[in-house]
């Protein structure tokens, strides 16, 4: 398994900040870490926050959806 520690820059931020105005619910530090693995270029986004399975541009599973 490959981890990778990612900085947050301002595309990340800039991404972050569009995921949080379309999901009004996602709190910033969800949008950023989502943005991140987006921009990351991550297959697949794991969580236990079972909102967060609504972003649509990666997919989201939680620990029960396994």
């Amino acid at each position: 398994m490959d981890i990778e520690v990612i900085n947050i820059d301002s595309t990340i931020a800039e991404q972050g900040a569009k995921i949080r105005g379309k999901y009004k619910n996602f709190k910033a530090m969800d949008a950023l870490q989502i943005a991140t693995a987006i921009v990351g270029g991550c297959d697949m986004f794991f969580t236990n926050d079972k909102q967060l399975r609504q972003e649509q541009e990666i997919p989201c599973m939680t620990m029960e959806d396994l």
